[in-house]
């Protein structure tokens, strides 16, 4: 009862994720279907998981080579999904098919191996060879080392995906502030959470994949860290990934005319500056770099360009640097805003984002420069 309990703890937590992120429909959501993808994938996982550690052996030996696939499927599934989330718009067959060769020939020689054994010989491999015993028989010797292989090609997988994944999470929370001047609202810092969550359930998968499933039968306390992992991490994964907004950069880039040369025209700078000068865009909490390229007539490169070389910052730093300006000429006002008032009305979308870009812009915590000219007045 109590390997029952424990076995079925993942198998409901993904289901329940497959069942609520597939039926998000509408532009944008395609990072949660997906998700959705991968949670059903997990849970014909922890499905076979359930068979195979409760001994339905009849049943198992068709879900074998599924088991297989699935756990081979995962870790890239993970990693399309990041994917989604910061680079690609939708999911391609083309473009990331690639990453499910492993599996599938994982699954072709699996599925092979059943088809040379007879029935008998079948019952003899998930009864006996798979709890580590021996037996002889048609096909046994040569699903036995597909097997191995399999597990084998399985922690390079985790390893391989994972460090991926941790990878372009950080490639894109850097690259953020060139596109957003509110990058703290799109970046994916929750997910590396869950990156870090991963690799706990990744050494949970390392260690039954080098032991071996069999080592973990006929004691549930075997189970018992593996199966709360597992279900904390994709119940996490589930819960957030239904509340994130796709933030990937292609999404939004318009088809715009390129510079003909690298030479920046005074003009662009003047006009760009006259838009935060006298315009006042800055104020625009979600502030976009798309929204200077459509005022410009060019596109994100070039705007990117002209703010990088002309004033050395970033597409963030440039528009935090005006609104640090407006906050600075709020507090010198004769009227005593508070710090809440301030932030909101400079254009900044917290405290907490006024609090950061004052300290890099002006070197000083902004209360001590509040202070300072209450001193000097």
């Amino acid at each position: 009862m109590i390997t029952e309990v424990l076995l079925l703890n993942p198998v409901y937590v993904t289901l329940f994720w497959a069942i609520v992120l597939k039926l998000q429909s509408g532009k944008g959501n395609e990072p949660k279907r997906f998700l959705g993808t991968l949670m059903f994938t997990a849970f014909v996982l922890f499905i076979s998981h359930l068979f195979y550690f409760t001994q339905k052996l009849g049943i198992y030996i068709w879900l074998d080579s599924f088991y297989n696939l699935t756990s081979q499927s995962v870790y890239p599934l993970y990693y399309i999904y990041v994917l989604l989330l910061t680079r690609d718009e939708t999911f391609s067959v083309r473009k990331h098919g690639k990453y499910f060769i492993v599996p599938l020939i994982v699954f072709l020689l699996i599925s092979i191996g059943y088809l040379m054994m007879d029935h008998t010989t079948e019952r003899l491999y998930v009864s006996r060879v798979m709890y580590g015993l021996e037996a002889e028989g048609k096909g046994i010797g040569f699903t036995k080392t597909i097997a191995l292989l399999a597990r084998i090609t399985l922690v390079i997988q985790i390893i391989f995906f994972v460090n991926l994944s941790y990878r372009k999470i950080r490639e894109h929370n850097r690259s953020i502030g060139n596109y957003f001047s509110a990058p703290e609202l799109r970046n994916l810092n929750w997910l590396q959470v869950s990156n870090i969550f991963l690799l706990l359930a990744s050494a949970s998968s390392i260690t039954v994949a080098a032991l071996g499933r069999h080592r973990l039968d006929g004691n549930p306390l075997y189970l018992l860290l593996p199966s709360l992992v597992f279900s904390l991490v994709l119940f996490t994964l589930g819960l957030l990934g239904h509340m994130q907004q796709s933030v990937h950069l292609a999404e939004t880039e318009p088809a715009s005319p390129s510079a003909a040369d690298d030479r920046i025209p005074d003009r662009m700078v003047e006009e760009l500056v006259t838009l935060f000068e006298e315009e006042h865009l800055y104020l625009n909490k979600d502030l976009k770099i798309w929204d200077i390229t459509g005022r410009l007539a060019t596109n994100r490169t070039y705007v990117s360009r002209i703010i990088n070389n002309e004033f050395g910052l970033n597409f963030c730093g440039f528009v935090n640097r005006y609104r640090v300006g407006h906050a600075k000429k709020l507090l010198a006002s004769p009227k005593h805003y508070s710090i809440e008032e301030i932030a909101d009305m400079s254009g900044f979308g917290s405290v907490n984002s006024l609090y950061r870009a004052f300290a890099a812009s002006e070197k000083m915590p902004l209360k001590q420069y509040r202070n300072n000219l209450k001193k000097e007045s």
